[in-house]
């Protein structure tokens, strides 16, 4: 049983998916399994963009930020986004 890193596996799954929708030899639930990973490559991709996004934000705003509000507001965002993908 894994501790954390279970979306960081399904991201390889979706992408793998994605590349090889189908694999020789597969059986049906297998096969269906894999087409489902491949239908979540939007969902996938967005989560990695909007993330990204988030992160260059808030360690911008960090080093350029002098309001110590704001650079606290920025640390728990990105504690938030860690967490996120190591859920």
């Amino acid at each position: 049983m894994k501790i954390f890193g279970n979306q960081f596996d399904f991201v390889v799954k979706v992408l793998d998916a994605r590349k090889y929708p189908v694999d020789a030899g597969a059986d049906d639930d297998e096969l269906l399994l894999r087409l489902e990973y491949a239908r979540s490559y939007t969902k996938v991709i967005m989560q990695v963009v909007i993330s990204t996004i988030v992160l260059v934000a808030c360690f911008y705003l960090i080093f350029k930020s002098t309001d110590q509000a704001i650079q606290k507001a920025s640390f728990g965002l990105i504690g938030t986004v860690i967490g996120y993908w190591l859920r």
